[in-house]
């Protein structure tokens, strides 16, 4: 029974001992709690080992605790470093902020007055540049889409660029770059009205690549040497997948195999633009096309229009051949039973001569 006492007194003080400890974990996370006491030291047998396993408790309990103010004086000396750190940290760049701040002002008024500087010394050369930005627009509109920039690609990437940095308030264009737009207007004007024989990559209609012969007619049309009509989109020659026929492919093969003289040959007159008339050309549907499309319905009309038409036919032959007959009764004086007006004829003679015997 003493033993029994002397261990529900020593769970008891262990427990008051160690609890303050556990809640100082839920107060300081990064703070372990110490052990809980091993069978060994609660197994007390008299009132002696009690009192030195209570003793061993305090001493661990206060090794505990002066190691959690040490780690904790060290953490607050070093938030207060970082703090520190951070308030300078805060002050350098607010002011690097206002010195910038500053320096941006200070630039913007610099800048406002050298562009009205350089408007004042351009003078009359703005409306020159402005003119000059409009024409390189309009050549590399109309250079992006023609036929000539098959055979000398990439003249509109230079032509862009120049508007670009023209349309800047920091770059002027230089002479050569002046020069150069004039010789690329020259070259196109010239270009539209020539027949240009050179060899580029054309895409057939299943995507293959093959270098061909082609010969390009100004900006109207562009044929290879087998009179087929090729497109150019997006700086890339490809075979129509639909040709325009009607002997224009045979026109376009002698063409393309003549040396010199004239030839006659079918142009798109909507070339220079794109090539929309030759587009919808090719896009008209035939006439068996048509008629597949009406699918049952048309295919019964065309039996009946068939029907009729046979029937149609086979009575003019009829009507014909009466009438021819009918003509040659005339003429005669007999009576002929091969068509109807002789028919006729017979009939009342006959009744005559019934009606001459019964008298």
């Amino acid at each position: 029974m003493r033993s029994q006492f002397l261990k529900v007194s020593a769970l008891a003080l262990a427990s008051a001992l160690f609890t303050p400890f556990t809640l100082g974990q839920d107060a300081e996370a990064e703070v372990e709690a110490p052990p809980p006491p091993t069978p060994q030291e609660v197994a007390a047998e008299n009132l002696d080992q009690l009192l030195e396993l209570v003793e061993r408790g305090q001493a661990r309990a206060s090794a505990e605790n002066q190691a959690r103010e040490q780690r904790f004086s060290t953490d607050k000396a070093n938030q207060a470093k970082a703090l520190k750190r951070a308030e300078d940290e805060r002050l350098r760049e607010e002011r690097r902020s206002a010195r910038l701040e500053k320096k941006f002002e200070e630039n913007e008024l610099l800048i406002a007055a050298k562009q009205e500087q350089l408007k004042e010394r351009l003078g009359t050369l703005s409306e020159l540049f402005g003119h000059l930005t409009a024409a390189s627009g309009d050549l590399a509109s109309n250079v992006e889409v023609s036929l000539v920039s098959s055979e000398y690609p990439g003249r509109e990437g230079f032509l862009k660029g120049l508007i670009a940095k023209m349309s800047g308030s920091d770059q002027l264009p230089r002479i050569d770059e002046i020069e150069k737009v004039w010789f690329e207007l020259l070259r196109e004007i010239r270009e539209q009205g020539e027949i240009s024989r050179y060899t580029a990559k054309v895409a057939t209609p299943s995507g293959e690549l093959s270098e061909r012969e082609v010969v390009r007619v100004g900006a109207f049309n562009i044929i290879d040497t087998e009179g087929n009509y090729l497109s150019f989109n997006i700086d890339q020659l490809s075979e129509l997948p639909r040709q325009p026929g009607g002997g224009f492919n045979g026109q376009a093969q002698d063409l393309a195999s003549a040396q010199s003289g004239l030839s006659q040959f079918g142009i798109d007159p909507t070339g220079p633009t794109g090539g929309s008339f030759l587009a919808a050309i090719i896009d008209s549907p035939t006439i068996s096309e048509r008629w597949h499309q009406g699918g049952y319905v048309g295919y019964a009309i065309t039996a009946v229009g068939t029907f009729a038409f046979i029937l149609a036919i086979f009575r003019l032959i009829v009507l014909t051949s009466v009438g021819g007959k009918v003509s040659s009764q005339l003429k005669s004086t007999s009576a002929r039973a091969d068509n109807p007006l002789g028919t006729g004829l017979k009939g009342p003679r006959r009744q005559s001569q019934y009606g001459s015997r019964d008298t």
